[in-house]
């Protein structure tokens, strides 16, 4: 799968989940950060997996191909935007290997169940 690398190769892995629009080469931003601190950050294409797999499957084989990665260490993974939504489901796959989780700018996926008609409209009626 493509995916892009910066920092240390040698270095603590952290596992990048771009947001939507966005791409692997929006975390270039860590570069010189992740060199100073003896980490490799990588960002996978997650648009380059076969649209057929779908839901569960997807999570699986992002996870499959992380722990190849990180050859059984453990894992840091960051989500930005609704890269967030992507890491979490992720992380349910990867079984003890995920060391932390941190989340940037949030955003659920709005074609999850009845969000828009069920989640705010309960945040409506309560707000007014």
């Amino acid at each position: 799968m493509k995916f892009v690398e910066y920092g240390n190769p040698e270095g603590k892995t952290v596992i990048y989940f771009h947001g939507a629009p966005g791409s692997p080469q929006e975390c270039s931003v860590f570069d010189s950060y992740a060199k100073e601190n003896n980490l490799n950050v990588v960002c996978y294409d997650r648009f380059a997996i076969n649209s057929s797999i779908k839901n569960q499957t997807y999570y699986q084989k992002l996870a499959s191909i992380i722990i190849d990665k990180a050859n059984d260490n453990q894992v840091d993974l960051i989500g930005f935007s609704i890269g967030c939504h992507a890491a979490i489901e992720t992380s349910l796959y990867l079984q003890g290997r995920v060391r932390n989780i941190h989340l940037i700018s949030s955003a659920a996926p709005l074609d999850a169940e009845d969000f828009l008609d069920g989640k705010m409209a309960w945040l409506a009626r309560w707000y007014f």
